[in-house]
């Protein structure tokens, strides 16, 4: 296949590019992991097993849009929308379990010893995974295939979460955390939770609207 076809065909592309940021995703995951047996931060060890079931449900969402592609439009939607749902539980409950991990990073309460490496490294991510899911967004808003929509609610989310791991490893970074610190970490942290959570929710909402409304239609995405 030639790149022009590549470049033309979106959803082709939306599979490269979602492809590439899963491996990135995944070096992320282990390179948190490192640091979380290292330096025994339990908020890395949360992050590490955060970006892999992030990942997983990413090769869930490629594989069954794979598997679907001969199928018939109505199978397409029913399936597309059963796998929407369990994603968005799923993401619903991961995001509630991190209120945990976040609470003991806000708190403080754990010896690390993060250099500038470590900074710039997930400064790095941080940039390229906020980038990213700019761009996909952008490209993608009028995509009206679910589970590939839900893609673009895991590359924010992906987002959000690299920004909390980057200003944690700043504040440890710069030393211990002051009073205005921990004020500042336990608001950003609250309203990235938060605002995680509100997303999820109205995706999930539009989601299910939008199922009944494609469902009775003959249009094949």
């Amino acid at each position: 296949m030639k790149i022009k076809d590549i470049y033309k065909n979106k959803e082709l592309r939306l599979y490269i590019n979602t492809t590439i940021s899963f491996v990135i995703t995944i070096l992320f995951a282990l390179y948190n992991g490192i640091l979380g047996i290292v330096n025994s931060s339990i908020w890395n060890g949360s992050i590490c097993v955060y970006f892999i079931l992030l990942t997983i449900m990413k090769i869930i969402i490629l594989t069954t849009e794979r598997r679907i592609k001969t199928a018939s439009h109505q199978v397409k939607i029913k399936t597309r929308y059963k796998i929407f749902i369990t994603i968005s539980i799923l993401l619903l409950v991961l995001n509630l379990a991190l209120i945990t991990p976040i609470s003991l990073m806000v708190m403080n309460k754990k010896e690390v010893n993060f250099g500038m490496i470590t900074a710039i490294t997930l400064a790095s991510y941080t940039t390229y995974k906020i980038t990213y899911s700019i761009i996909m967004y952008v490209k993608n808003k009028t995509n009206r295939n679910l589970i590939f929509r839900q893609l673009r609610l895991i590359n924010l989310i992906d987002a959000i979460i690299s920004v909390l791991t980057l200003q944690n490893t700043l504040i440890v970074v710069n030393g211990p955390v002051g009073e205005d610190m921990f004020i500042l970490s336990a608001i950003t942290s609250a309203v990235a939770v938060g605002f995680i959570l509100i997303i999820v929710c109205v995706s999930l909402i539009k989601g299910i609207r939008n199922f009944k409304e494609d469902y009775n239609t003959d249009i094949i995405i």
